[in-house]
């Protein structure tokens, strides 16, 4: 994640997009419809500690479930989509 963010015109959005494309058993990709739905707060820019937070509550979440990452972070992304949570 460091040395992809350290290229001109790359944060951690698109880090993390190659990340969960090059190993998808390891990294999802950081959106805000997850991060709602795991926080309970709205976001618009990530930085590194938000991606360490993120892919730390999604691991935890895919080893409690027996899932892979990137289909626990494509059920809450699907379920905030399609309203969430009322709160």
């Amino acid at each position: 994640m460091n040395l992809l963010c350290a290229l001109r015109g790359v944060g951690v959005p698109v880090a993390s997009a190659v990340l969960a494309l090059a190993f998808p058993d390891e990294y999802a990709v950081i959106d805000y419809r997850v991060w709602r739905q795991l926080f309970d707060e709205e976001k618009g820019a990530f930085f590194l500690p938000d991606y360490r937070r993120y892919m730390g509550e999604i691991r935890r979440l895919a080893s409690e479930l027996g899932w892979p990452v990137q289909e626990v972070d494509h059920a809450i992304w699907e379920f905030d989509r399609q309203g969430g949570v009322k709160r």
